[in-house]
């Protein structure tokens, strides 16, 4: 009795074994065929000589994707925060993600505020956003939502993020450009 359960078991952990290796087999072959586009990152404020402790890689002479399409601007080396701008509407996002892109970072923060450059100057406050599917809320997120009738039909503008506290450093005053400036 024992050795028929033995092979039952033996048998379901074979296929499930063969159907991961087949899955994998296709994520893989996915993965390899999706091109996204490269989205260069925003310059970066001068480093500060504590900055390049932080630094796990060079980030010289390659760039990151931006997962939801939007500009990287970069918080040392240990972060980005990525902005998304809909000019139809004049929403912005503000998407809090790891040095290289590839993972989202909570953040404690309830808000982010971003000082956009215009004949007059304006705040646009990205508010903390609950997801109930991955289980961020306020105070625990990495995404933040905003909204000002001033950029809508704006793709191109400056500004500066106020202040983003990132694994116990907090960045001030961090200028970017959407779209990202060009560099050689």
């Amino acid at each position: 009795m024992d050795s028929i359960r033995g092979m039952k078991l033996l048998a379901v952990v074979a296929a499930l074994a063969i159907a991961g290796l087949t899955s994998a087999n296709a994520q893989e072959k996915t993965s390899k065929d999706a091109k996204p586009a490269a989205v260069k990152q925003a310059p970066a404020k001068k480093a500060d000589k504590d900055d390049n402790k932080e630094e796990a890689h060079s980030h010289e002479g390659h760039h990151h994707v931006a997962p939801h399409g939007g500009t990287l601007v970069p918080l040392g080396a240990v972060g980005n925060l990525e902005v998304v701008v809909d000019p139809k509407t004049g929403s912005i996002s503000g998407y809090v993600v790891d040095g290289c892109a590839e993972n989202s970072i909570r953040i404690a923060q309830d808000s982010i505020t971003l000082k956009i450059e215009d004949k007059e100057p304006f705040e646009v406050v990205l508010k903390a956003v609950t997801n109930e599917l991955t289980g961020e809320k306020v105070g625990s997120t990495s995404q933040f939502d905003g909204q000002s009738d001033r950029l809508k039909k704006r793709k191109e503008f400056k500004g500066t993020i106020v202040s983003v506290k990132l694994k116990g450093k907090t960045y001030k005053d961090v200028g970017f450009a959407v779209p990202a400036e060009k560099h050689d």
